[in-house]
């Protein structure tokens, strides 16, 4: 039957638009003979040192603030890139350390109005422009906008002194493991008091970290609602589920969030306050040198 069954079936002619903004950049790829030489030149460990230079993503506001960095694995030919949309975020507690060319976390939308993206790749550059507006199946005014996203901003201001807490539990426990390593050559009594007191202090830090993240070594799919990253989480997915301005479930969640905050902190401090600072005093005391006494030999 050459006639359309349906009406409907003639309307899909192509892919749904993308929700992003997307853009192009062309990265030639290297002449065949440059290849090879370079190829020929590298060695194993040249391989395994140098890492691949990234492509560098800015996205700046009509103020000329960054509100948004990102980079991504370069590819060759025509490539196409995404910008979701979002601004910067900040780091939650993690048992896992940052990289210093970890890219920021997302924040959560960025306002309408006029952006510039800038994309650079060795020492190359190159700018477009882009718009963002308000998504119109939502009953949201500019003004809703701004206050939702100033209710992030707070949240995470706090969500910053949060995680410098908990850098510092994860500190702790490296500072215990260099005091062990330290004193390898004192005398064994000395050794093990001290050992034996930073072995308490750990279990105290374990209790401390699980506070505000995930146990370590669990099984099966566990997913706590009761430590502070689950709290914050949830705020921060009402916050921006809200329609228009913060709902009032937003702002309870946050509330909610900042109260086991604060008993997290208070119990941070007073570990810092009063077992770190007694086992630094235990530490520092000791008069070990880092050097095992040498012996004379001979040969009768």
């Amino acid at each position: 039957m050459d006639a359309l069954r349906f009406s409907a079936d003639a309307f899909y002619t192509a892919p749904n638009a993308s929700r992003f903004v997307q853009f192009r950049y062309f990265n030639p790829a290297p002449k065949m003979k440059d290849a090879e030489k370079k190829k020929e030149e590298k060695t194993e460990t040249d391989k395994s040192n140098k890492k691949e230079e990234k492509i560098k993503v800015a996205v700046l506001n009509e103020a000329g603030d960054t509100v948004r960095n990102f980079s991504v694995k370069p590819d060759t030919g025509l490539v196409r890139l995404t910008w979701p949309m979002d601004v910067n975020g900040v780091r939650f507690p993690s048992r896992r350390d940052a990289s210093a060319d970890d890219d920021p976390p997302s924040g959560g939308n960025a306002l309408p109005g006029k952006y510039k993206i800038f994309v650079s790749h060795k020492g190359v550059s190159d700018s477009t422009t882009a718009t963002v507006f308000l998504d119109p199946r939502l009953k949201e005014s500019p003004a809703d906008a701004v206050a939702k996203q100033n209710a992030r901003k707070r949240l995470q201001e706090k969500v910053k002194t949060i995680t410098q807490a908990f850098e510092q539990l994860k500190d702790a426990q490296k500072t215990i493991k260099n005091v062990d390593a330290s004193l390898t050559n004192a005398p064994d009594s000395l050794k093990n008091q001290i050992a034996k007191t930073g072995k308490s202090l750990n279990t105290k830090l374990d209790s401390l970290i699980n506070l505000f993240v995930e146990p370590e070594n669990q099984k099966g799919l566990v997913r706590s609602q009761d430590n502070l990253s689950a709290k914050l989480n949830r705020a921060f997915g009402y916050l921006n589920a809200s329609e228009g301005a913060p709902s009032a479930s937003a702002m309870i969640a946050v509330r909610q969030a900042m109260e086991v905050a604060g008993t997290a902190l208070e119990a941070v401090n007073k570990f810092f306050q009063k077992d770190w600072t007694d086992y630094q005093a235990q530490v520092e005391a000791v008069k070990a040198s880092l050097f095992k006494k040498p012996e004379v030999f001979r040969i009768e």
